[in-house]
């Protein structure tokens, strides 16, 4: 398929995807009729919906993607800088002979980059994790996939839709008509930009679908705890309250600090 490779470059929801994967789901799916663009690949998992609900998430997918693929490329800068700088703390504490909880001891928690931008702890964007609250009741569902993530079920434009936007828009598709707001879990936020990314997403999903939603933010890595101050003030009225699952934080903390 001609120009796969460049229209994946431009959409992180493929950052996960390799391009050969890619072009298999593109032979094996089936264009959608009468949504111009939107290709399902049924072996996928892709489920029979109606016109105007995939005619919703399409609008959806046009209107905030350009968002996310911003948002995408600062998570992709932080981790870079988090990764490099770590690596760099890691050999001047050797060299120092410090142990962690030693005077002295670095680590990238509130370090600057070079424009200036804290990528993990307090800073500007970076927020207080004082700000959380508990959510009291459960969202409805399971969990939404991380905001890189790739649905491989359903293609827009030869690229694969995010998986979060597929799984938030069924669900406020389904809530029409139900209690409002709707109280659903957020994708794992790490700064204040992907916050008002979701923001965008579900002021785009009541201006067309008439439906409010809440949102329960999981607190699933290092940089997400750091934020969640930044996060819970930039969703507003959308914040509904945080948790922490520790399982998942230990992985992702894992990961964050690797080096």
């Amino acid at each position: 398929v001609v120009g796969v490779k460049e229209e994946m470059e431009k959409v992180g929801g493929s950052r996960w995807l390799s391009e050969p994967f890619v072009q298999m789901l593109l032979e094996r799916s089936r264009e959608h009729r009468q949504v111009k663009g939107l290709m399902m690949v049924r072996e996928a998992g892709a489920k029979t919906s109606c016109v105007e609900e995939l005619d919703f998430l399409v609008s959806v997918v046009q209107e905030v993607g350009p968002q996310l693929e911003e948002v995408l490329r600062e998570r992709e800068k932080a981790y870079e800088f988090v990764a490099r700088y770590t690596k760099l703390c890691g050999e001047y504490n050797r060299a120092a002979g410090l142990e962690y909880g030693a005077t002295g001891f670095r680590t990238c928690i509130g370090a600057q980059d070079e424009r200036g931008v804290v990528a993990v702890g307090h800073g500007e964007g970076g927020g207080s994790a004082v700000a959380v609250r508990e959510a009291e009741v459960r969202p409805e569902g399971p969990r939404v996939a991380g905001l890189p993530v790739p649905s491989v079920s359903h293609i827009y434009n030869g690229v694969p839709v995010p998986l979060h936007l597929v799984e938030l828009c069924t669900r406020v598709w389904a809530g029409r008509g139900g209690v409002s707001p709707l109280l659903l879990w957020a994708p794992v936020l790490e700064s204040a930009g992907e916050a008002a990314y979701l923001k965008a997403v579900l002021a785009a999903c009541r201006a067309r679908a008439g439906v409010t939603v809440r949102v329960v933010c999981p607190l699933g890595t290092p940089r997400a705890v750091y934020a969640s101050g930044a996060v819970a003030g930039a969703l507003a009225d959308h914040y509904a309250g945080a948790v922490l699952p520790w399982t998942e934080y230990c992985a992702g903390e894992q990961l964050t600090f690797a080096q």
